[in-house]
């Protein structure tokens, strides 16, 4: 199955509000590399929230390694990097 933005909604529907982080570290680290730098903006944005932009912000230890995947096996890097 292809990894896009709307199997990302499904799986972030089938799952508790606050539960949206884990399941996208699940599915972040689930990904093969390709999949990953696949993802369209849509996708990769919805995934970004979930680790980091939904209330109450709460950032752990576990949204660390998958936020740092994210940013450096998709296409789409950030302009400057925080950490």
């Amino acid at each position: 199955m292809v990894l896009n933005a709307s199997i990302i909604k499904k799986r972030f529907a089938s799952v508790p509000w606050k539960q949206k982080d884990n399941e996208a570290q699940n599915i972040i680290n689930g990904a093969t590399f390709v999949e990953l730098k696949n993802l369209d903006v849509e996708a990769v944005l919805r995934l970004y929230q979930a680790l980091i932009m939904l209330s109450p912000r709460i950032y752990s230890a576990n949204d660390a390694p998958a936020t740092k995947k994210l940013r450096t096996k998709t296409q789409f890097q950030p302009i400057h990097e925080d950490t």
